[in-house]
């Protein structure tokens, strides 16, 4: 007899073969049926540069970032979402065409990507956006709230990677630009090995503002 096979899977077009025959007695193969994709899937990383874009080592992900998606010629997005604490996002279903997406998240310049086409297997668009700064300034003092010279102050980021580090004065103060993020402020007296670590949160802006954090070092048993 004549027949022919229709073809339905989810996100593809349903697809029916050209008339075959089958006779008794003989095998009839077909080959490959191909059905085209109607729809399709983006996601990516969205990371903070920390505010040097040139070096990628220190580069830390970013919880929370608002992501929106829209179809070229559209001005409505097609969808938003927010990064999970992995710093990923994900379309799914997204018809296929061409589009743009467009980040947000605070203490950084917002970012964007475009001409991406969305794929069964899932498109890839990585983000890394600029941080924006604060000038984080104090005074160190030791047990007895006697300004420290020469202590010295260490930033280090959500990665455990060092972003920046200074010396006090001889009127125990510092200045260091630090870019947005969750930090750690490491401050040690080499002249007695008084040692502490202080959380530092930071939310940079544009221009750049200062921020205050004052350390007392413990006393030395």
């Amino acid at each position: 007899g004549t027949y022919t096979i229709e073809v339905e899977a989810s996100n593809h077009e349903t697809t029916t073969t050209d008339p075959f025959e089958v006779f008794l007695g003989n095998r009839t193969t077909l080959g490959a049926i191909t059905v085209a994709a109607t729809s399709g899937e983006v996601l990516g990383v969205v990371q903070s540069d920390a505010a040097t874009d040139s070096d990628g080592t220190d580069d830390v992900i970013i919880a929370g970032a608002t992501v929106e998606i829209t179809l070229d010629g559209e001005v409505t997005p097609a969808a938003t979402t927010t990064t999970d604490e992995n710093g990923v996002f994900r379309f799914e279903s997204l018809p296929l065409g061409t589009y743009s997406i467009a980040v947000t998240a605070a203490g950084h310049a917002d970012g964007s990507a475009t001409g991406i086409s969305p794929a069964l297997a899932g498109t890839n668009v990585p983000v890394l956006l600029v941080a924006w700064t604060r000038n984080v300034t104090g005074t160190i003092t030791d047990d007895l709230a006697a300004a420290v010279d020469g202590a010295t102050v260490v930033v280090t980021n959500a990665a455990g990677v060092e972003i920046g580090s200074t010396t006090t004065a001889a009127d125990g103060s510092y200045a260091l630009s630090v870019p947005t993020g969750a930090h750690e402020v490491t401050v040690t007296n080499p002249g007695t090995g008084a040692t502490t670590t202080q959380s530092l949160a930071v939310e940079g802006t544009d221009p750049e503002s200062d921020q205050t954090l004052d350390v007392q070092l413990p006393a030395v048993p």
